[in-house]
Formats: C-alpha cells, sequence, structure tokens
C-alpha cells in the first residue's frame, strides 16, 4: 500500500487543465501499464486498485502521520516484491 498525503482544493493560480494531485497521476499511470499487459509480464509491480480520501484512524498505528493532516489521504495498492530497491546507478544494468 501507497499512501498519498490528501491534497486541497485546486489555489486559484494553479491551471484547470492540469491534473496536479499525485494519487490521481500515479493511479492513472498503473492503471494504463496494467491495461497494456505490463503488470502481467512482470515489467511493473502488479496494481491491485487505488482508495480516494479515507479515514487514516481505522488503519492505526500504521498511519499515524496522516492523523493530523488537513485533507483525507488516498492509496494505490501495489504487488509486494520481496527485496525490491529503488533504481540508482550503483544497481542499474543496462
Amino acid at each position: 500500500m501507497k499512501v498519498h498525503h490528501g491534497r486541497g482544493p485546486r489555489c486559484y493560480y494553479e491551471p484547470e487543465d492540469v491534473e496536479l494531485d499525485i494519487h490521481v497521476l500515479e493511479a492513472t499511470a498503473y492503471t494504463r501499464l496494467k491495461e497494456q499487459g505490463l503488470c502481467d509480464r512482470g515489467i511493473v509491480p502488479d496494481f491491485l486498485g487505488s482508495m480516494r480520501k479515507f479515514d487514516p484512524a481505522l488503519c492505526q498505528p500504521h498511519l499515524k502521520k496522516f492523523l493530523d493532516d488537513e485533507y483525507p489521504p488516498s492509496a494505490i495498492f501495489l504487488e509486494y516484491i520481496a527485496g525490491l530497491e529503488m533504481i540508482i546507478l550503483d544497481n542499474y544494468t543496462p
């Protein structure tokens, strides 16, 4: 489960035609990758779904960081891969 801090309403200076909510952007990206079969081929972790604006009090003590947020968090659910590392120059191979 990857949890995103909630985003409030759009500010007056933010463009209307651009999505700024990181949860929406990431969930849309994983949905499209799954639709193209990249999850089934093992290229990206399997996308299991998402949950928008939930009450973090129901997930204690794991989501304690989100209790004092002004806006409720959202989450995406991905396949767990043991030993997964972020790609950096030291572990990347062409």
